[in-house]
């Protein structure tokens, strides 16, 4: 899970220490996930953060993207993460 969200953070141009404070995790929290046990609520909020499923955020699959693979998670991560362009979708598909 470290690993993903560490992916994530890079994706997203942010380090691992801005996505903590963001979250509101203490500091060092992202680099302790492979050695403990974190709360569903705190996982959501990490989830929806980066805009993926809680899912896809534990186990590194998604129902949604297993067909596209993990490339496509991270697509949609991007573009969730991206206001501007998740309003010219939105515009676009109206």
């Amino acid at each position: 899970m470290k690993e993903r969200v560490k992916e994530l953070c890079k994706i997203k141009g942010i380090s691992m220490n801005l996505a903590e404070i963001e979250i509101g995790l203490a500091k060092g929290y992202i680099s302790k996930l492979d050695k403990i046990n974190p709360n569903t609520k705190t996982l959501q909020k990490i989830a929806d953060y980066f805009g993926v499923s809680l899912e896809y955020l534990t186990t590194g699959k998604d129902n949604e993207f297993d067909k596209y693979g993990a490339e496509s998670a991270h697509l949609v991560s991007k573009i969730r993460n991206d206001a501007g362009l998740t309003q010219a979708l939105e515009k676009y598909f109206e």
